[in-house]
C-alpha cells in the first residue's frame, strides 16, 4: 500500500521541490483519518475570508480608478468651456 504524501509544491526561483522530507513521508500513517467536520469548516472560513480580502482589494482598486476618471472628466470639462 502506498502513503500519500504531500503537498508539494514547485518553487520556480530555486528550481526546487519542497515537501516532506523522506522520514516524514516514512512516519506518515497507513490509513490517515479524514478531516473532521471542523476542520473542513475551519478551511472553508479560511478560504471565504481570504477571497472577501481579493474583493476588497478589488473594490479599492476600482474605487481608486473611477475617482480618477472622474477628476479627468472635470478637467476636460473646464477646457471645454
Amino acid at each position: 500500500m502506498h502513503k500519500i504524501a504531500g503537498p508539494y509544491t514547485y518553487d520556480p526561483i530555486k528550481q526546487d521541490w519542497t515537501g516532506l522530507t523522506e522520514e516524514q513521508f516514512k512516519a506518515l500513517p497507513e490509513k490517515p483519518t479524514p478531516p473532521t467536520e471542523t476542520d473542513k469548516l475551519k478551511l472553508m472560513v479560511g478560504n471565504l475570508v481570504a477571497e472577501n480580502a481579493k474583493k476588497d482589494q478589488a473594490i479599492k482598486q476600482l474605487q481608486t480608478m473611477t475617482g480618477s476618471l472622474v477628476a479627468q472628466i472635470a478637467e476636460l470639462n473646464k477646457g471645454g468651456k
